[in-house]
């Protein structure tokens, strides 16, 4: 067979096609719009139906799932973050340190007070020489051995009678 004939016999065949196709398409036409409208109101049925169902789940994932999840990171984020670097101990140290010397120290006033003799105005602030008598190793008779602190000096005489006055 040539080429020619070939061709011939395909358009021929092309040609019988489409003689009988043209009546069916005529009817399948209207099926096929209408085939549009129906699926275009049958998606309209799905999604109203579906529109309510959806909504509910959310409000129950909402109300019910979301508290949970919350409550599990959370905790998660609790259990992954590290601790509170530990501070030194010296802040506390330093504070019991200068709590004791202060106790100390009005405790030393409050000894060295009571034991000072009272001084009259009138009297001479300036002790006497036979007030002043020093013991053996050149320590002075008058010092308090309990605290180191000397209850004949001036100075003692002097805050002893200052705060007695007041």
């Amino acid at each position: 067979m040539s080429r020619n004939q070939n061709v011939k016999r395909v358009h021929d065949r092309a040609r019988q096609a489409r003689e009988r196709l043209t009546p069916i398409a005529a009817r399948v036409k209207p099926l096929a719009g209408k085939a549009g409208q129906v699926a275009k109101h049958q998606s309209r049925r799905a999604r109203a139906w579906a529109a309510p169902q959806v909504k509910r789940t959310g409000q129950v994932l909402q109300d019910n799932v979301a508290p949970k999840v919350s409550a599990l990171m959370s905790s998660a984020a609790e259990r992954i973050d590290p601790d509170q670097p530990r501070r030194g101990r010296w802040p506390r140290a330093a504070g019991a340190t200068a709590r004791t010397a202060a106790t100390r120290a009005g405790a030393a006033l409050r000894r060295r007070l009571s034991r000072a003799p009272a001084v009259s105005p009138g009297q001479h602030d300036a002790p006497q020489a036979s007030e002043r008598s020093n013991g053996p190793a050149g320590t002075d008779a008058g010092t308090d051995a309990a605290d180191g602190t000397d209850a004949g000096t001036d100075a003692g005489t002097d805050a002893s009678a200052t705060l007695r006055a007041s």
